[in-house]
């Protein structure tokens, strides 16, 4: 109830989070189901697929491991070519 209150006064929202870290079986699956629960539904939603502090080599891991987590996000990419 206190996330319908908070929706309904907010324009515009910054919503980080990573579909792809649930662990349960009732984890959000994607963003339009949940933004439906706080009566946002169709609400635009722009994936961050940029990262500047983890180094490439692990999110090429990641990304290598997206088709198995059954989340539906994007791969993502790194600026860092190193881990220093």
């Amino acid at each position: 109830m206190q996330g319908h209150r908070a929706a309904d006064r907010v324009r515009f929202a910054h919503g980080p989070g990573d579909l792809a870290q649930g662990t349960t079986p009732w984890a959000a699956r994607e963003w339009g189901e949940q933004l439906a629960h706080l009566g946002k539904p169709g609400t635009p939603v722009v994936p961050l697929t940029l990262g500047y502090r983890v180094p490439a080599a692990i999110v090429d891991l990641a990304n290598r491991l997206l088709p198995r987590l059954g989340a539906d996000v994007p791969a993502g990419r790194s600026v860092r070519r190193d881990g220093r």
